[in-house]
């Protein structure tokens, strides 16, 4: 039997979650007037679990429209290096006011400090308070790439990428008869590529996209500004646009070495990336690298499947170490 004071917050509690729910007033007044204590407690449960299955409907959702490429998180992130503009800091950023005041915050720094992770684990951020997100990079972009070639925009036709470019990019400009050239990791090193062979537009995978008709160094502003120039000629959607590229799974993992030189030049080492190249033929790519910020190697392979880039990696890894070139997996 419940008393007063609980039938009246189960009353409370059904009338919000209705109202939630979208459900009339008349109707949850109506029912509270005839209804027993029992089916009140019935009806409550009932309520509250459909919100959750909605939240979490709406969350999955949210999760797939972002098309994120990996899940991160803030906690795995060290904020001691970042430094902000007066006014702000790490706990205004992740409190995301900033988005309902149509703010930006643009990552700018070296390759490899975590400008992707973070930019993901605040998308992540925002989807788990329920707001959309979309996660772009270089070679999404691809799009805009062939609206510009048929415009008449795109004068060698050529995108100039990095070697860190995802591998679906390069199927992606392949099937749009776009040429393609890759430098070495860093947004200088896509500039000077461009402004040495005219081309119009590069850029590196963690965003750094460079239109050479009106700036010589990445924008994330001018990148917005040009997403949405391609949406309203096309009149698409986003989602359409972005959907004439397939991201493939990636891995990287960071090795330190006995010498970074003698490791890629090791006969067991290129034997195993031969190896492994062999092995995924055209559904798959092999990067290994000297980091340009830190005293050790990068070994990431890019496959149709997480499990096949995991597996590739540690193979490639594995052969490192029976040459006694590794010291540890980073």
């Amino acid at each position: 039997m419940l008393s007063r004071a609980e039938k009246g917050r189960l009353q409370e509690r059904i009338a919000l979650d209705a109202r939630t729910l979208r459900l009339s007033n008349a109707t949850v007044a109506w029912f509270l007037d005839r209804a027993t204590p029992g089916q009140m407690q019935a009806v409550s449960e009932l309520l509250s679990h459909e919100l959750e299955v909605r939240r979490d409907s709406k969350h999955a959702r949210l999760l797939r429209q972002a098309r994120f490429p990996a899940v991160k998180s803030v906690s795995e992130f060290d904020p001691s290096d970042l430094r902000f503009q007066e006014g702000y800091g790490w706990e205004q950023l992740l409190g995301l006011e900033w988005l309902g005041q149509k703010q930006d915050f643009v990552f700018h720094g070296p390759t490899g400090r975590g400008k992707t992770h973070l930019a993901i684990a605040l998308g992540m951020l925002a989807v788990d308070a329920g707001k959309s997100a979309r996660f772009l990079s270089c070679a999404q972009l691809v799009f805009d790439l062939k609206a510009a070639k048929e415009r008449g925009r795109l004068d060698t036709n050529t995108v100039v990428t990095t070697v860190m470019s995802n591998f679906g990019l390069y199927k992606a400009l392949d099937e749009a008869g776009i040429g393609y050239e890759k430098t070495a990791v860093g947004d200088k090193y896509v500039w000077e590529n461009m402004r040495a062979n005219g081309h119009l537009i590069g850029g590196e995978q963690s965003g750094h996209i460079i239109f050479g008709l009106h700036a010589n160094t990445g924008d994330g502003l001018l990148t917005a500004i040009k997403v949405m120039e391609c949406i309203t000629e096309t009149k698409e959607p986003l989602s359409v646009l972005a959907s004439g590229m397939t991201m493939y799974p990636q891995k990287l993992k960071n090795v330190v070495v006995t010498d970074k030189d003698e490791t890629l030049n090791c006969d067991e080492v290129k034997a195993a990336v031969k190896k492994v190249e062999a092995d995924l033929g055209d559904e798959g790519r092999v990067v290994l690298r000297k980091s340009g910020t830190e005293p050790l190697l990068r070994v990431m392979v890019e496959a149709t499947s997480d499990e096949l880039c995991e597996e590739k990696v540690d193979e490639i890894i594995a052969a490192m170490a029976a040459a006694g070139k590794l010291i540890k997996v980073k």
